[in-house]
C-alpha cells in the first residue's frame, strides 16, 4: 500500500467517498506534501551552501584587502627608494 494520511481518507469515507475513491485521494495528497517537503528541504540546502559561499567569498575579499594594502606599501618603499636612488646620483 502507497504512502496516505489516514486522517484524510477516514474524513472522505466519514463524507460518503467510497474507500476506493478516498485512498487514491489520500494518496495523491501524501505524494504531494512528500514532494513539498523534498523541495523545502531541497531549498535549506542550497540556502545553507549559499551561506558558505558568502562567507566564503567575504574571506576571499578581506585578503585581497590586505594583499592591497601590502602592494600599495612595497609601492611606496619603491618609489621613495628610486627617489632616493635618483637623487645620489
Amino acid at each position: 500500500m502507497a504512502l496516505q494520511l489516514g486522517a484524510l481518507r477516514d474524513a472522505l469515507i466519514a463524507a460518503g467517498s467510497t474507500p476506493d475513491k478516498a485512498n487514491l485521494a489520500a494518496e495523491e495528497v501524501a505524494a504531494y506534501e512528500n514532494r513539498l517537503t523534498q523541495l523545502t528541504t531541497l531549498a535549506q540546502v542550497m540556502l545553507a551552501i549559499l551561506v558558505l559561499l558568502l562567507g566564503s567569498q567575504a574571506g576571499l575579499w578581506l585578503k585581497l584587502a590586505d594583499l592591497s594594502g601590502q602592494l600599495a606599501t612595497m609601492n611606496t618603499q619603491l618609489v621613495a627608494l628610486t627617489h632616493a636612488n635618483d637623487a645620489g646620483h
